[in-house]
């Protein structure tokens, strides 16, 4: 009994020390979640001063300064001396897009407000931007790590797209939606995963009782 007793007091000790051993290995994984979602709304916030420009014809000794702010004064009915001030830095970057599409380089730009940004959004949404008799896109500037967590998200997205059901994308990752009423929030790849086998079997249902309710 006495070394049946020294046994168990061995192998609960052995037990503790896994215990502390794994209460030490998830305090250092939530350190580094916490440590990549500060890094990650840092990169997010930075963000919220850019917008990207598609599609604006390249020209040899161009001034990217002048031209965006002659193009986005116009836009929102301001001067072009007032347009400059608003505007950190402009400059061109290849993108996978532009070069798929044989686009010109995509302009992006740093405006010294957030507003500033914001208000040519909206502007952008009533009125097409031109450049030389072509359309400019205007985009938002979304930071490498998002845009490639959303690509996990796609096989949904474009299901709610197709089923016209709009949504909005959550910050570090996922999705945000209304479906039947329902608020949904699907912030791991394996709830979208089930939500969306869930929506194939009841689109069938519904297929069914549609068919059954015609005959």
């Amino acid at each position: 009994m006495e070394k049946y007793g020294e046994r168990i007091k061995k192998i609960e000790e052995q037990q503790e020390q896994k215990d502390k051993e794994m209460g030490s290995f998830n305090t250092r994984l939530n350190e580094v979640e916490r440590d990549h979602n500060e890094l990650l709304r840092g990169e997010i916030d930075r963000s919220e001063f850019y917008l990207r420009f598609q599609n604006v014809e390249e020209e040899k000794g161009e001034n990217l300064l002048e031209i965006m702010a002659q193009i986005l004064a116009e836009l929102l009915e301001i001067t072009e001396a007032k347009m400059r001030d608003g505007i950190d830095e402009t400059f061109r970057i290849y993108t996978r897009y532009a070069t798929r599409n044989k686009l010109p380089r995509e302009i992006h730009i740093r405006f010294t407000k957030k507003s500033i940004k914001s208000q040519i959004l909206q502007a952008a949404r009533d009125k097409t931007l031109k450049y030389n008799n072509k359309d400019i896109m205007v985009l938002k500037q979304v930071p490498r790590r998002i845009r490639e967590s959303r690509r996990e998200y796609v096989f949904l997205s474009k299901e709610l797209l197709r089923r016209g059901v709009n949504y909005r994308w959550l910050i570090p990752e996922g999705l945000l939606f209304v479906w039947w009423e329902q608020r949904h929030r699907i912030n791991t790849v394996e709830k979208a995963e089930l939500f969306y086998d869930e929506l194939e079997e009841l689109i069938v249902e519904l297929s069914k009782e549609h068919a059954a309710t015609n005959n």
